[in-house]
């Protein structure tokens, strides 16, 4: 699928394009102009199957986030990778918008601020 959107200010466009070769693989490549050039960023992500010390099988999402410069061909790579989350999840937290938004509606009845 790939998206062009107009950046602000002028005419600078976005375009990002994401594709998948497999279940457990996101490829999402974009293009954007910068104050330095035109930055082509690729952003792949890949579920990946380790087995623990132990020999538990675990699933790692590994994710390799690639920066290009197309004028001076300088790239920086950064590589992430995160475990699952065991254990009982705690209460999510609020942004401020959704705190504000909290405040409005009470048990599905929207409130007017005062």
């Amino acid at each position: 699928t790939e998206q062009v959107k107009p950046l602000l200010p002028g005419d600078r466009i976005k375009r990002t394009l994401a594709n998948s070769d497999h279940l457990g693989h996101v490829r999402v490549e974009s293009t954007m102009p910068t104050m330095k050039g035109i930055a082509r960023v690729t952003d792949l992500k890949t579920l990946v199957q380790e087995t623990k010390v132990d020999g538990t099988p675990c699933s790692v999402y590994l994710q390799q986030l690639t920066i290009l410069n197309e004028n001076t061909q300088k790239s920086t790579v950064t590589t992430r990778y995160f475990l699952p989350f065991e254990g009982e999840l705690g209460p999510t937290a609020l942004t401020a918008g959704g705190n504000k938004k909290m405040e409005r509606y009470y048990d599905g009845v929207k409130k007017h601020k005062v």
